[in-house]
């Protein structure tokens, strides 16, 4: 095994939710919450999706111990990850800065037909009442 320094850890996992439906039928949406909850109380933040990287350092025995208390407490689980990967993370660099995501579309939003009209009638006033102010 190499060398396996404590470093931050991330898993990333994939789960086929048509074999997890056919497991728990309609209470298959809950695995990824109670996956979440687990890998949150044994020291992992939820990242994005089906990513997670643990709050602090940690072996990959550690990591290892965790999945397996993980597929002991839900061993359907054993049957409905596709894969999962571990990955060392020794540090991470935001590029948030280089963003302006506030949850909406802003100044990019694709005007609907309704808007659009709205928009170029504002237009046409504009243009007349500019028309009439120059004359």
């Amino acid at each position: 095994m190499k060398n396996d320094n404590l470093q931050k850890k991330q898993i990333i996992f994939d789960i086929d939710s048509k074999v997890a439906y056919e497991i728990l039928g309609e209470s298959s949406k809950n695995v990824w919450s109670n996956i979440r909850k687990f890998l949150e109380n044994n020291g992992f933040a939820h990242i994005k999706y089906s990513g997670y990287q643990s709050i602090e350092p940690m072996s990959i025995a550690r990591v290892s111990m965790i999945v397996s208390q993980l597929l002991d407490k839900y061993p359907y689980l054993t049957k409905c990850f596709e894969e999962m990967h571990v990955t060392n993370v020794p540090e991470i660099t935001s590029f948030n800065h280089m963003f302006e995501y506030d949850g909406t579309p802003g100044i990019y939003k694709k005007a609907s037909p309704k808007e659009k009209e709205q928009s170029d009638n504002k237009e046409d006033l504009q243009k007349n009442k500019s028309h009439r102010i120059h004359k």
